[in-house]
C-alpha cells in the first residue's frame, strides 16, 4: 500500500516539475528580452526576408530543387551566448529546438537568380517548421566552427555540431553561437562551406576554426 501511495505522489509531482521548468524558461527568456543591470537587453533576430517563403526551397534528397546547392537541413540545436556552451539563449524563440533549413543567400535580384533566391542582401537563412525562423545577415557572422557539443547536444568524440558565430543586434550587438547538426552528417562540410562564401561575399576573411 505505502508503494502505491508512493507511486500515486510521484506521478502528481511529474506536472508540477514540468510547470516549474516551463515558468523558468519564459521567466529566462523575458529577462533576456528586456536586459538587466548587468547585461544588456538581446534584440530579436531579423525576419526571414520578403519572397523567402516558409517552405523547405531545397526540396528533399529525392527530388531536389535548383536551390539545393545552396541549402542544407537538419537539426538545430540550439543559440548560446558565444563562448558559453552551457548559456542558452532563450530569448525570441532561439532555444527551442526544431528542424532546419540552413540556405546561403548571395543576395541577387530574384528576376536574375534562376534558383529563385528572395531580394536583399546576403544572408543566412533558417527556416525552422514549428519554431521562429529568421535570418542572419552575411555583415553580421562573424566565423564558423565544428563542434562535439552546445547546451543540448553532446557528441563524444565527435565534433558533429556546425557552428555560427554571429553578431544578434547588427554591428556592436552581442555575439552568439547557433549551433546545427546537419543531416546527413556528411553535408556538415558543405554548411560550413556555405557560410564561407557568404563571409566573403562581403569583402573579408572568413574565420573558420575546430573547436
Amino acid at each position: 500500500m505505502d508503494q502505491v501511495i508512493a507511486g500515486l505522489v510521484l506521478l502528481a509531482l511529474v506536472p508540477v516539475v514540468w510547470w516549474l521548468m516551463l515558468r523558468s524558461w519564459r521567466r529566462r527568456a523575458a529577462q533576456q528580452a528586456a536586459g538587466s543591470a548587468t547585461a544588456p537587453p538581446l534584440p530579436p533576430p531579423a525576419p526571414l526576408p520578403a519572397g523567402a517563403g516558409p517552405e523547405w526551397v531545397g526540396g528533399s534528397a529525392e527530388a531536389p530543387t535548383a536551390a539545393a546547392a545552396r541549402t542544407v537541413t537538419g537539426t538545430y540545436v540550439s543559440t548560446v551566448l558565444s563562448g558559453r556552451p552551457f548559456e542558452r539563449v532563450t530569448a525570441h524563440g532561439l532555444g527551442t529546438r526544431s528542424l532546419v533549413e540552413v540556405e546561403a543567400v548571395p543576395g541577387a535580384d530574384p528576376g536574375a537568380d534562376p534558383a529563385g533566391a528572395p531580394a536583399g542582401g546576403p544572408a543566412l537563412l533558417l527556416r525552422r517548421p514549428g519554431a521562429a525562423s529568421f535570418s542572419i545577415p552575411a555583415a553580421d557572422l562573424v566565423r564558423v566552427t565544428r563542434a562535439r557539443g552546445q547546451a543540448g547536444k553532446v557528441m563524444f568524440g565527435k565534433e558533429d555540431l556546425v557552428v555560427v558565430t554571429w553578431r544578434l543586434g547588427g554591428a556592436g550587438g552581442a555575439e552568439v553561437d547557433s549551433a546545427v547538426r546537419t543531416k546527413p552528417q556528411q553535408d556538415a562540410g558543405r554548411l560550413v562551406a556555405l557560410v564561407e562564401g557568404l563571409m566573403g561575399s562581403r569583402g573579408t576573411s572568413p574565420g573558420v576554426d575546430a573547436a
